[in-house]
This record gives structure tokens, C-alpha cells and sequence, in this order.
């Protein structure tokens, strides 16, 4: 959903924000993906040349977006290409260079620490929180997302990254969890990975989805359609906030 107009992704690149609460996590690894209008969903890096997202957040194969700074201020803008989708994880992965990457948490997720997100809502870069309430079918739970949380990621204490906000249904917020993030990972094709995940490879086949033992992640993970090894990035140039 559109949540920015033109003029307020005007003041976005060029470094003005709300004031924001201290955070463990690092604003750096989450991206503001670009639309028409304005700023549409979050993503977050996950390696130098890969970063995940809501599948629904990236209907086009190309995405632009904008990084940030240290200090949750825009730094440039960039684009990137789709290489990867899960429709039923409702995830993305695109490719682009030079981005900084999230540590994606190890082990189950401890529901007390795991609470933190880096989004959007209600102006970029904002920090609000959303305990898990449960995990299902490799999402997490919580309470009701905003309207543009999409794509943003969920953080525990230590700023690692344990979910990527995908929607809601009449109750709760999903998060797709760390082994949704990881399968879908490791369909990336060799050519647009640019080094490797941080984690190693699962030697688990994943969960049926929701209950339906008909439906396996390995089987409902798209082609990969073949990807330049090379992609071409064009970078707008923009002053840097002081």
C-alpha cells in the first residue's frame, strides 16, 4: 500500500526524519523499496548483493529503493532485480550491490528478546515493536501489522534478524521465520548470490504449509529464471544528510 506521497519521499531522500527511539538494530540492512507514489515496503539485506522482501512489495522484476545511513537518514538510491520468489512464504529475494547485511539469528527464536522492527510506519526508518505470540508453519505471529510494514524485518536484543513481515490475517501479524528465509535463500541462482548466506545449508526438508501435507516448500518454489552475473545498478547522486 502506498503510504508516502511524492513530496514526503522528497524530504525522505534528502535526509529529514522523525525522531526515533535508540535501538539495538542497526537501520542500516533495511531498505525503503520505491513506488510510483512514494515509499511502499521495507526489505533487508542479507548478504552484500541480496536482500529479502514481501513477495506482494515487488510485483515488477526490477526494484528501486533507498539505503540508509547509520543514523536512520536516506543515503542513496538504488536498483535492483527480482532473481527469486516464494508465493507461499509470500517472499522475495532481489539482487543489487553494496549493501550492508543483517546476521540472520541462530537457533529457535526467544520470544521474550525478539521484538523489534525497523519499518516504514509511521515515517522511514521508524522503531516500533511487535512480540511473537506464536510460531505456525514456519512463521511467527503477532499482534496486527500496520498498513506498509511489509517486508520489514523482525530483530531480537541482540539486532539479529528473525522474521520478515509479510501481512495479516483477521487476528494476527506473519512474519515468514528464519527457515522460510533460508529455504527460499538457497534457491538463488549461483550466478547473482555474490557470497555466500550467512548460515549454513538445512538438511531438513521444510513443513508442509499450513497443515496441508500436499503442499512442500521444495515444490512450490518457482524456477529461478536465469540472472546476469553482472547487474546493473544505477545510483541517483544525492547529497548525504549532515
Amino acid at each position: 500500500m502506498r503510504i508516502f506521497s511524492k513530496a514526503l519521499v522528497c524530504s525522505l531522500l534528502f535526509g529529514c526524519h522523525a525522531e526515533r527511539p535508540g535501538a539495538a538494530v542497526n537501520d542500516e540492512p533495511t531498505l525503503a523499496i520505491l513506488g510510483p507514489d512514494g515509499v511502499t515496503c521495507a526489505a533487508v539485506a542479507v548478504t552484500a548483493s541480496l536482500a529479502v522482501t514481501a513477495n506482494h512489495c515487488v510485483p515488477e522484476q526490477q526494484v528501486t529503493f533507498v539505503t540508509a545511513s547509520r543514523d536512520g537518514r536516506a543515503d542513496r538510491t538504488a536498483s535492483g532485480s527480482v532473481v527469486t520468489r516464494e508465493a507461499n512464504s509470500d517472499l522475495a529475494v532481489f539482487s543489487a550491490t553494496g549493501l550492508v547485511p543483517a546476521t540472520l539469528a541462530p537457533g529457535e527464536v526467544d520470544f521474550e528478546h525478539a521484538t523489534t522492527i525497523v519499518t516504514h510506519v509511521p515515517a522511514p526508518w521508524s522503531v516500533t515493536t511487535r512480540r511473537p505470540l506464536d510460531a505456525r508453519e514456519g512463521f511467527l505471529l503477532t499482534p496486527r501489522l500496520a498498513s506498509g510494514m511489509s517486508g520489514s524485518g523482525l530483530w531480537d536484543d541482540g539486532g539479529r534478524l528473525v522474521g520478515i513481515a509479510v501481512g495479516n490475517d483477521q487476528v494476527a501479524g506473519y512474519f515468514a521465520g528464519r527457515d522460510r528465509i533460508r529455504t527460499l535463500l538457497e534457491h538463488v541462482p549461483q550466478g547473482t548470490r555474490g557470497d555466500a548466506p550467512p548460515f549454513a545449508p538445512s538438511d531438513t526438508r521444510p513443513a508442509a504449509l499450513w497443515g496441508d501435507s500436499n503442499l512442500a516448500v521444495d515444490d512450490l518454489v518457482a524456477l529461478a529464471r536465469r540472472h546476469r552475473q553482472h547487474i546493473e545498478t544505477g545510483f541517483d547522486a544525492l547529497p548525504r544528510a549532515r
